[in-house]
């Protein structure tokens, strides 16, 4: 199969991914016990942040 085109969307044009994976992230943070951390909190606090980076402040914020 030949494709004349692939588009990369790396700001969000086409596919809204950051809410997405915000919605990911949060999810798996609640299922490890970290309760109370939900997509708006994460957008508020975290767009943009590395994963790696998101899970330093929420060990911070938390203890966990």
């Amino acid at each position: 199969m030949a494709f004349d085109l692939i588009i990369f969307d790396c700001d969000g044009t086409l596919v809204d991914s950051e809410y997405l994976n915000m919605h990911a992230i949060m999810g798996l943070i609640n299922d490890l016990g970290c309760e109370g951390y939900d997509v708006d909190y994460g957008l508020a606090h975290f767009s943009g942040y590395r994963f790696s980076a998101i899970i330093g402040k929420i060990s911070e914020e938390t203890g966990f």
